[in-house]
């Protein structure tokens, strides 16, 4: 990556579409565009910086220069803490399908497997310490959803319980993909997961 070269204003002179906004805030970091080199951690395009290598792609329309890094910096996983993190979600999940059988009550306690794991040795470890509280904050998101669609069918006699099962569903898949992202040691946050926990 050639950084010392031409003036920022040559720079652009020469690449007149090429325009990186400065870095919003020291926690966003450099988003090179496909097919660039990827820089240095806490590298930042300066006035120095010859720009683009003529071999280098273009970068796409409305490409976004910056991504704020993750909240959270912690070592990756070891096999155990990914182990405990899947569980976290897993547990949930088990107790959520159970709720088939027991006509919903298990699914009431849909919190309780992570609350376990986050109060537990495991959750020492920051990694199952962060997606224990993921998974709590979507168990609670989870419950009163649940019980604002119980209301909606009282109220609509039934006709909203295509409504209540498409909900479950797609509650069931978000389980699935953060048991699996959790068990690959990456961290996942639940759309739609109010933060009841940091």
């Amino acid at each position: 990556m050639c950084i010392i070269g031409a003036s920022h204003h040559d720079l652009l002179d020469r690449y007149p579409l090429l325009r990186i906004p400065p870095r919003p805030s020291p926690d966003w970091s450099f988003n090179p565009p496909p097919g660039w080199p990827i820089p240095p951690p806490g590298w930042t395009p300066t006035e120095t910086w010859s720009g683009p290598e003529p071999h280098w792609p273009a970068a796409p329309p409305y490409w976004s220069w910056w991504i704020r890094q993750q909240p959270w910096s912690v070592p990756p996983a070891s096999g155990q803490a990914r182990s405990s993190a899947m569980w976290a979600h897993l547990g949930a999940l088990l107790m959520d399908v159970a709720g088939l059988v027991t006509c919903g009550v298990t699914s009431l306690l849909i919190w309780i497997p992570p609350l376990v794991i986050l109060n537990g040795a495991a959750g020492a470890d920051p990694f199952v310490r962060h997606q224990a509280r993921q998974s709590l904050n979507f168990a609670f998101t989870e419950l009163i959803a649940s019980f604002a669609l119980l209301f909606l069918v009282l109220v609509t006699g039934g006709l909203a319980i295509v409504l209540a099962l498409a909900m479950w569903v797609v509650f069931i898949v978000f389980r699935i993909m953060a048991a699996t992202a959790a068990n690959r040691g990456e961290p996942y946050r639940y759309p739609l997961a109010i933060p009841f926990l940091a």
